[in-house]
């Protein structure tokens, strides 16, 4: 080896002069220098190598203890492989790479470029190569060139997918025809059981399905995937006619049919008909769609046809083309279409055959009217009732409301107008619940007013609900003007619910903290301290609220301010326990009885030091509460 000489055109730099690299430290220079010398020979083969480590791993590669990360993945390479990166790519480059221009050769360095490129992709050392990388490349002479030295054609990745696949998602036309003529299987599955036809639908690549589609069975067309469809299913979801077509007209050719259930045990003309694609729809029943009233099986056990559910989407095209084909609508396609509020599909559903009275087969047993009535749709409630429908019908097995009730409970208004107007029973209680009390409960104080016009009952009770009349509904809910009106057509001030704890509506009023419907009642004679067979008094409840203006009141107007229920609770131990000071100071300064004590014990000194009430105690104390009171 030549001796370093200074470098004198860039002063300062050690020259190699078998290379002419330059190096600022002789150190440096003297490492290099080893690289061109190789002074650590191998006994059993004599190559050299420029480092004792170097020398080491290859002697031990002998020995077959070689930690081999990286492979040389040139087909039918016999490289062992190595364990540094350098040295694969230093074998690559001198075994590999072609110095002239050859096609073949040309091909080759091509190859290579893949490798390398891969190479320097990898995220881990222990990743390899592979054929597949290949193919993702894109690179059609790789490929070819791959193919040709043995590659392994069926190779998957880590889910499941083959290069067909890859090549399928990459929308590669000219790979995929490489790929078939090497003989891939086309109906080879990834981990989701779908193939690269299912992929290809997916995208709506026309062109690679018509590559694909000769070549696939019926089987693999109609297989279902991990999500439990098809792909004739998936894409009759999405819509894509063009793509419909193609795999119904396959399908047809095989004399298979489209009627093929997902796991919903739906078809795919259900899935079409749901998501209002009529072009998809009528692909399907052109070939031969039959099942037009396969249900699918909703998660309330309630169950939906293809029809039912096109008409409770509004999708009117798909609709018109469902009953064309001979799908015969029920009450359930009626109901689907009212709820929908579709006027127009309504019509087509009454001229092709609905009948208007049926009852829904559901936990409703609903008629259309009173569906149209419940959700309000003024013009399908009108062309119900002219087409005959009956207007006092109650519901079958849903509480027994009739339309009339339905429509007073939601507000509608010019609903309820035109059903009285054709003869509705204002005072049905087939449910032991009344339209006027429903009309109450809601709050809508102009029904309330034409149902009293029509001569409503203002003091029915209700038989099976609660027990309530109109006037305790309306206290109950906060509903001042109706309370008002009810008071003047004649309603019972002191009536008791029939089923809900015997309350009064003054007792309901004051636990809602409506004051205003509570100074009304008293003022009409409400019953100060009526009492519930539990004790419940107006005064207990308010004062439980927090309901301060309204204790004031009730006191002001003689409410018993010690009043006790069976288990000898009071207002003034309900106010301590739920820390409502103002309420404890004007009881005690009523002269409520500070040591009232429960059998069990409970004072309400207990009651606020247990809350944490801290004023509340001191107050209580203050008034002579006794500290020492025990159970």
């Amino acid at each position: 080896m030549p001796s370093p000489q200074r470098d004198n055109r860039i002063n300062g730099l050690i020259r190699c002069e078998s290379c002419h690299e330059s190096f600022a430290l002789r150190g440096q220079y003297n490492r290099h220098r080893k690289t061109h010398s190789k002074p650590y020979r191998c006994g059993h083969c004599s190559v050299g190598f420029a480092l004792r480590n170097d020398l080491d791993r290859h002697k031990a590669g002998h020995g077959g203890q070689v930690d081999t990360k990286f492979y040389c993945e040139w087909p039918n390479c016999d490289f062992k492989g190595a364990s540094r990166r350098d040295n694969l790519l230093r074998h690559i480059h001198n075994k590999h790479e072609q110095k002239n221009t050859t096609e073949q050769q040309g091909m080759e360095t091509e190859l290579q470029a893949v490798y390398k490129k891969c190479l320097k992709e990898q995220k881990t050392s222990t990743e390899r190569l592979s054929f597949m990388k290949a193919v993702y490349s894109g690179n059609i002479s790789v490929v070819a060139l791959w193919l040709q030295y043995g590659a392994d054609i069926e190779e998957r990745n880590d889910t499941g997918k083959t290069s067909l696949h890859i090549a399928t998602l990459n929308e590669n036309l000219e790979m995929i025809q490489v790929l078939i003529n090497a003989g891939i299987d086309i109906e080879d599955k990834d981990n989701n059981n779908k193939t690269a036809l299912y992929y290809a639908t997916r995208i709506g690549n026309e062109a690679i399905c018509q590559k694909l589609l000769p070549l696939s069975t019926s089987t693999s067309i109609l297989e279902k995937n991990k999500g439990g469809s098809t792909m004739l299913h998936d894409i009759s979801s999405s819509g894509n006619e063009r793509i419909v077509r193609l795999l119904v007209n396959r399908l047809v050719e095989l004399n298979s049919g489209v009627d093929a259930l997902d796991n919903h045990q739906v078809t795919a003309l259900y899935r079409a008909a749901t998501n209002g694609h009529s072009a998809v729809v009528k692909i399907l029943l052109e070939a031969g769609a039959s099942r037009l009233r396969a249900p699918f099986l909703s998660k309330n056990m309630k169950t939906y046809t293809a029809l039912r559910t096109a008409s409770q989407r509004g999708h009117e095209a798909v609709v018109a083309l469902l009953l064309a084909a001979g799908y015969k609508p029920t009450n359930s396609e009626l109901l689907g279409a009212i709820r929908g509020g579709n006027e127009a599909i309504v019509e087509k559903l009454l001229a092709t055959g609905a009948e208007v009275n049926a009852r829904a087969g559901t936990s409703s047993g609903w008629t259309a009217l009173q569906a149209a009535a419940k959700g309000g749709h003024t013009a399908i409630v009108e062309r119900l009732l002219a087409t005959g429908a009956e207007v006092n019908a109650p519901a079958a097995t849903w509480s027994g409301r009739t339309a009339l009730q339905a429509a007073a409970e939601g507000g509608h208004t010019a609903i309820v107008e035109m059903l009285l107007a054709t003869g509705a029973d204002v005072n049905a209680t087939t449910d032991g619940w009344t339209a006027l009390q429903a009309a109450a409960e809601g709050g809508h104080t102009a029904i309330v007013e034409r149902l009293l016009a029509t001569g409503a009952d203002v003091n029915a009770p209700a038989a099976t609900k609660s027990g309530w009349t109109a006037l305790q509904a309306a206290a109950k809910g906060g509903h001042t003007a109706i309370v008002e009106r009810l008071l003047a057509t004649g309603a019972d001030v002191n009536a008791r619910a029939a089923t809900w704890k015997d309350r009064t509506a003054l007792q309901a009023a004051a636990e809602g903290g409506h004051t205003a419907i509570v100074e009304r009642l008293l003022a009409t004679g409400a019953e100060v301290n009526a009492t519930t067979p539990d004790g419940w008094t107006a005064l207990r409840a308010a004062a439980r609220g927090g309901h301060t203006a309204i204790v004031e009141m009730l006191l002001a107007t003689g409410a018993d301010v010690n009043a006790t229920t069976p288990d000898g609770r009071t207002a003034l131990q309900a106010a301590a326990e739920g820390g409502h000071t103002a309420i404890v100071e004007m009881l005690l300064a009523t002269g409520a009885d500070v040591n009232a004590t429960t059998p069990d014990g409970w004072t309400a000194l207990r009651a606020a030091a247990r809350g944490g009430h801290t004023a509340i105690v001191e107050m209580l104390l203050a008034t002579g509460a006794d500290v020492n009171a025990t159970t």
